[in-house]
């Protein structure tokens, strides 16, 4: 019995090449704008947080004498400034504010259309979506550091009539 070797092995067939190909570029090409829009959303998302918690801030830092009309209305164009054009695939943008006298809390919501494979199976519309939920304490700066100087006046009057030095 005599054993015939192959003339041509698996790997020597012409064409082989172009049909793995034509599978591995376009998957490795999808991967990679995938991997480019999920690094957008995760920088939209973290500065949209940012933006949100900001906001929540410096409303809850608003005196009470400003509240009646040019302290929400110097809030509302700063939100504007804000959230115009610093997004990368954010679309739209929704604030929404709940005031209370201790705390100032915040929900905001923004929807990300791609682009590229929008509404495909490989990226879905829903998913695309940011929520953020945040709160701040109302505080008056000012009144803080007026008290803490006063204190401080007053430790440094009383160390002076006892001849120490604090």
């Amino acid at each position: 019995m005599r054993v015939q070797r192959k003339a041509e092995s698996a790997w020597n067939i012409d064409a082989y090449m172009t049909v793995e190909a034509s599978f591995i570029i376009p998957l490795v090409l999808v991967v990679f704008c995938v991997m480019i829009y999920a690094a957008f959303f995760l920088y939209d998302r973290t500065a949209f947080y940012n933006d949100v918690y900001l906001l929540c801030m410096e409303r809850a830092c608003i005196k009470e004498r400003d509240k009646g009309g040019s302290g929400e209305q110097a809030s509302d164009l700063w939100e504007k400034k804000r959230f115009a054009e610093r997004y990368l695939a954010v679309k739209e943008v929704r604030t929404q504010f709940s005031e209370s006298e201790k705390a100032v809390a915040a929900v905001g919501t923004a929807a990300v259309h791609p682009a590229v494979f929008g509404g495909s199976t490989i990226m879905p519309e829903d998913i695309w979506e940011i929520g953020v939920r945040t709160q701040s304490l109302r505080s008056d700066p000012p009144h803080s550091i007026r008290s803490f100087r006063r204190i401080r006046y007053l430790l440094q009057t009383a160390a002076g009539q006892f001849g120490e030095n604090p």
